[in-house]
């Protein structure tokens, strides 16, 4: 029988002299400030110990599922209260040391999340507490029309319409601005001023059509403009600047790997 006596700040008993696997029974008795008789009934207890050992007792025990012991219960001194390795944070120098992925202002020279991730991501890194790279910021590189940025597989977006100008869109344009399209595909040549000439039936300077007529294809046919995308239809003219609207794109049978033509 182990007699021990338990300081009242204390509240816990620590028994090292156990076997491994073996049952344990303990009968704790509090008494008053006298030392003669028990407080109450009420604080009899017959817990049982199948291995022995608790957080706190300075001995790491892996089996029950402890990181760290530091012999004590208390927490943010690295070793949790419950006996899990607790995160510090670095010192903040401004220096990359052992162990650090960044600290503060310095990332290393990666200043990106596509730089550290196979996953394709996009977006600003910056360097948490504990001088590892915040992920936070990152996202899926993938399209997102209307953020004013053009990302992976736009081709203009909002305002933004990467340097492009109605000479692109429409040749022979004398000013104005094009803007970009609901999906961040393509330009719309509506802002586009067109040249004096357009609208006259002649193909002047480098008008593309006016009217009915056509450069190329003379035709007017939509075969004619790429005859592996279009069926039949006709092109039509739109501010001196072909239009395929009215074109019948061929059907593709992939199952038979050849273009039907329906």
């Amino acid at each position: 029988m182990v007699n021990n006596t338990i300081a009242p700040s204390e509240r816990r008993l620590i028994d090292s002299a156990v076997v491994n696997s073996t049952t344990y029974f303990y009968k704790m008795v509090a008494f008053n400030n006298n030392g003669n008789s028990p407080l109450s009934n009420q604080a009899h207890a017959t817990p049982s110990v199948g291995v022995g050992g608790v957080c706190g007792d300075s001995i790491l025990q892996s089996a029950r599922g402890e990181q760290c012991d530091d012999g004590n219960a208390t927490a943010g001194d690295g070793c949790s209260a419950s006996c899990q390795i607790e995160r510090r944070p670095c010192n903040h120098n401004n220096r990359i040391d052992s162990g650090e992925q960044c600290d503060g202002t310095d990332l290393g020279g990666v200043t990106q999340c596509s730089q550290i991730s196979n996953n394709q991501t996009v977006g600003p890194l910056t360097c948490n507490e504990y001088c590892e790279f915040d992920t936070r910021q990152c996202r899926p590189n993938a399209p997102r029309c209307g953020n004013g940025q053009i990302d992976s597989g736009e081709f203009c977006d909002g305002a933004n319409l990467g340097g492009k100008s109605c000479q692109d869109v429409l040749p022979g344009a004398t000013g104005g601005t094009p803007q970009c399209n609901s999906t961040c595909t393509g330009l719309l040549r509506g802002g586009c001023i067109p040249p004096a000439s357009c609208g006259n039936g002649q193909l002047d300077g480098v008008e593309i059509c006016d009217g009915t007529r056509f450069r190329t294809p003379a035709s007017g046919l939509c075969v004619d403009l790429d005859s592996a995308l279009y069926a039949s239809g006709s092109l039509t003219c739109d501010q001196c600047a072909l239009t395929t609207t009215q074109c019948v794109l061929k059907k593709v049978n992939f199952a038979n790997q050849h273009i039907e033509v329906v």
